[in-house]
């Protein structure tokens, strides 16, 4: 008896408070922020998966994901009761009256038939291609090895950039979150045929996800998602995702056009970079962005973004004449981009310094209902070069860093 008074309250809790928070995120027009990692999430956002062969693609790369499900989450109200807001607190106490406490764990997680997460696989142009669901309990540990479950179905996906989107089972249905999960992910990739592979973290994003259509449908029939509901279903498949509270906002919903803008660095124009930035739709488009190097002198271009996943490939410019290096290969990126160059004739920085692009992303979506609407993830993948210091020529190795983009927020048109 106690057990099911236990569920009860639980359950009790989680919907009031779901109801709670979605009325008051609801009612709040809420700016550009910092984009979070490392918080509990009802769902996750990966917003580059991709793995590579030598004997299909010319190299090696794979994605390593690492879900992890906590056995309870607390009350706090940053962050949790943001991004997680249909299942915080996710443990019912001694007590209906004692509140959250660390132990027991949350009940739902001891469930076989519930106790599981399922990820879902999209291309570039957000086209679901695979997916699969793993059981979990609580306080456990699930690695994703990108590449040894895409090979399952061939080697249709080898060098194909795509994202992944990671939920609970019983979310499928269009029911609100019944635990939640962190997230973590790297980007393995010998990208010049070395014989070594580099290693760079790929953000993570945590997502709400509650009972579909409580933001109301479109004039299509489609449920809309919102601040507690990033992830809508359809035919039990992600049919919308954005991740309106932990990613950079991409509206203001006040029925005024606004722009968004964010800045890519890159750590200098002579080694090659490429720039991922995920939206929460297709665009296809063109931005204008602007150029920067160290001595604050600027040139313009535009940059083409058509897809929900734009991964860009920065081409290295030769370090003495500024001339773009088509010679490298481009990879899992859609496209490839020279950029401009700014002007170094007045005595301008050396192209070996750090450089960074500002993007001016119009607003694609506002329907004036003064919440968030719409949001993306923008950021960096760069190489450096350790050379032998004796002869200043010898390539030692290649090392891969991501950089996470600088949100300026939005402005006026």
């Amino acid at each position: 008896m106690t057990k099911e008074v236990n569920s009860m309250t639980q359950n009790f809790k989680k919907l009031a408070i779901a109801a709670s928070v979605s009325s008051a995120l609801s009612m709040m027009s809420m700016p550009s922020h910092a984009v979070i990692q490392g918080s509990a999430g009802e769902a996750l956002l990966v917003p580059l998966v991709v793995y590579a062969t030598p004997d299909v693609s010319g190299y090696e790369a794979n994605t390593i994901i690492q879900v992890s499900i906590p056995g309870s989450i607390g009350f706090d109200d940053v962050p949790n009761i943001f991004v997680a807001p249909n299942t915080t607190p996710t443990n019912p106490g001694a007590t209906p009256e004692a509140g959250p406490t660390l132990f027991p764990n949350d009940p739902d997680l001891g469930k076989t038939d519930v106790a599981k997460i399922h990820w879902y696989w999209f291309d570039e142009r957000s086209m679901h291609r695979l997916d699969k669901p793993l059981p979990v309990t609580a306080n456990d540990v699930v690695v994703i090895d990108w590449r040894a479950q895409a090979q399952t179905s061939g080697s249709r996906y080898d060098g194909q950039a795509g994202y992944m989107v990671i939920g609970t089972e019983i979310a499928r249905r269009g029911e609100p979150a019944n635990f939640t999960m962190f997230g973590d992910a790297w980007l393995e990739i010998d990208a010049f045929g070395l014989g070594y592979s580099t290693l760079a973290s790929i953000p993570v994003l945590p997502m709400s996800d509650g009972q579909d259509g409580m933001y109301g449908v479109d004039a299509n029939g489609q449920k809309n998602i919102g601040p507690a509901d990033n992830v809508v279903y359809k035919g039990g498949i992600p049919a919308q995702v954005s991740p309106m509270i932990s990613g950079m906002r991409t509206n203001r919903s006040d029925g005024i056009p606004d722009i968004t803008v964010f800045d890519l660095p890159l750590f200098s124009r002579v080694m090659p970079s490429m720039h991922v930035v995920w939206l929460d739709r297709n665009l296809d488009s063109t931005v204008a962005v602007d150029v920067y190097d160290s001595e604050e002198v600027a040139c313009s271009a535009t940059v083409s973004i058509p897809n929900e996943l734009n991964v860009i490939w920065i081409d290295p410019v030769e370090p003495n004449t500024g001339i773009p290096q088509e010679w490298w290969d481009i990879y899992f990126a859609h496209h490839r981009e020279p950029l401009c160059l700014p002007d170094t004739s007045n005595g301008g920085s050396s192209v070996a310094r750090p450089n960074f692009v500002s993007y001016y992303l119009p607003e694609y979506v506002d329907t004036n209902a003064d919440r968030p609407e719409s949001a993306g993830v923008a950021f960096t993948l760069s190489w450096t070069l350790n050379v032998d210091a004796r002869d200043n020529s010898t390539v030692r190795y290649f090392e891969q860093t991501m950089l996470l983009g600088h949100e300026r927020g939005t402005y006026r048109q």
